[in-house]
């Protein structure tokens, strides 16, 4: 089964039945498909997954009928895969006829499968044998893993020089290394999801967040998880044995022969509060994948990586600014708030243009203010240091938390204090009062609507950005220095079982 490839079938709704049969055709030979009736659950944004679909698909089937081709969105679906398909070498786009229909012009030279007035049986033989003569993985096929990274909204505005520059680098033979440095909740983890997802299958992708191990400075980091899990990826065998400078050896040789695109997110964790990295092997890596490599490393961090200096083209750097007015009052309007350009565009210098303040701005508006940008002037200014990072987005959290006081949504805020990282479901309730099951699951859906949370399944880790931890953190250590001893304390058992 890992050897063939992953479909996405796109259909118009009067044909959602055919659709269901074709997946359970594909899925009984072994090849793995998503499909909205199937795999998109209520609460989804259907915008989001459609796009998460068509990219991690290897193959787009579309499934032609009359209804088809009526429909704007489903036309949208095909003519993006077709945008990407090219001259079909790849196959990206494999047509399916299973009504009759005149065949759009602009796809008269792709050769389709016509299913259209064949029983189950045939249409079966016929759609296997239409997809098999490429259903063998070629070794070097690119593969993707990037479920280490976080997930953001897929909005980006005024970015566009940026985008630009990683373009640049990525066509560049000569440059190897690229980091993007900025404070937190500038947006860095944001542009690089953007930017990626334009070249999917130009090359294997690896994605992996440091994140997930924790942010505090007294933890003790560590690249392990993420030499563990590259290596089992690739397939690289190393002895238990060898230091950390062989597998970083190791790795690096096979990224100098298969182009890779290397997505570290959140790298501070494990640098000091210089830049300089704690970690022997990850800057053994990052030192030896700078002087050479067949792909590219994309590196984001809130502090320069000193290891790895600049030396354009070889290493190169993004300094990433906060927005500027006019892209965030479009951010602004695209959240829904409104005003008139004017307003809105104060509204965003007011909140220094930052990110992830307008992002919790704006949902906090339309929540809560009936999207009037006006009434930002009720969310009052906390007494805290205006130039440290996140000041701005710290004023937002700090009216949520008087909106939700009292409620199951301060409770998981405060909750998710306690952790540095994603928080395990069993090591969050340790953490939080008793509530009932469905109370806490409508939070989780309120918490990740107003943009406070990145995932709302009540079974995965829960994790926010680490603005939003170290704000209830460091509200909690002043109000209730008790209560978060006493937590830590049942967290330290719990962990040391």
């Amino acid at each position: 089964m890992a050897d063939k490839p992953h479909f996405f079938i796109s259909r118009a709704g009067e044909d959602a039945e055919y659709a269901k049969w074709m997946a359970e055709v594909l899925e009984a030979e072994g090849y793995t498909t998503i499909l909205q009736d199937l795999d998109f659950q209520a609460g989804d944004s259907f915008i989001r997954r459609m796009n998460e679909a068509l990219s991690a698909a290897e193959q787009v089937i579309a499934l032609l009928s009359p209804a088809y081709l009526a429909k704007d969105f489903t036309r949208m679906e095909f003519y993006s895969a077709l945008a990407t398909h090219g001259i079909g070498t790849k196959r990206r786009l494999i047509p399916v006829s299973i009504a009759a229909c005149e065949i759009p012009p602009v796809m008269n030279h792709i050769i389709y499968i016509d299913l259209a007035g064949k029983d189950r049986a045939a249409a079966r033989e016929k759609l296997l044998a239409g997809i098999r003569p490429e259903s063998r993985r070629a070794p070097d096929r690119p593969r993707i893993a990037i479920a280490k990274l976080p997930t953001v909204d897929p909005t980006l505005l005024g970015r566009d020089a940026e985008l630009a520059f990683l373009d640049r680098a990525w066509a560049d033979p000569a440059a190897n290394i690229v980091q993007i440095i900025a404070a937190g909740g500038t947006g860095k983890t944001a542009l690089v999801d953007k930017w990626f997802r334009r070249h999917l299958g130009e090359a294997t992708v690896f994605g992996w967040s440091f994140y997930s191990q924790g942010t505090s400075e007294n933890r003790q980091t560590s690249s392990d998880p993420f030499f563990a899990d590259i290596l089992r990826f690739f397939k690289i065998t190393v002895e238990p044995t060898a230091s950390v400078y062989a597998k970083a050896e190791v790795l690096a040789d096979h990224l100098r022969k298969e182009r890779v695109l290397l997505l570290l997110d959140g790298c501070e964790p494990l640098q000091d509060a210089a830049g300089d990295m704690k970690d022997s092997a990850l800057k053994a890596l990052l030192q030896e994948l700078a002087t050479q490599n067949k792909g590219l490393v994309v590196c984001t961090t809130r502090v320069r990586i000193n290891d790895v200096p600049d030396d354009p083209p070889r290493a190169q750097s993004i300094d990433l600014d906060n927005l500027d007015p006019v892209h965030g009052a479009e951010y602004l309007r695209h959240l829904g708030v409104e005003g008139t350009d004017e307003e809105l565009r104060e509204a965003s210098a007011a909140y220094a243009n930052h990110a992830l303040a307008l992002t919790l701005l704006g949902t906090y508006l339309v929540d809560f203010c009936d999207k009037d940008v006006r009434r930002r002037i009720e969310i009052p200014k906390l007494m805290v240091d205006e130039l440290k990072a996140g000041a701005h987005a710290r004023h937002v959290m700090a009216a949520y938390a008087r909106m939700f006081e009292g409620r199951a949504e301060l409770e998981i805020l405060r909750g998710l204090a306690y952790f540095d990282r994603p928080a395990e479901p069993a090591a969050l309730k340790l953490v939080l009062p008793a509530m009932p099951d469905l109370k806490y699951k409508a939070a989780l859906k309120r918490l990740r609507s107003a943009r406070l949370i990145l995932t709302k399944d009540p079974s995965a880790p829960l994790d926010c950005h680490p603005l939003i931890r170290e704000h209830f953190a460091a509200v909690m250590r002043e109000t209730a220095p008790d209560a978060f001893r006493d937590g830590h304390s049942r967290l330290y058992e719990y962990y040391c079982k």
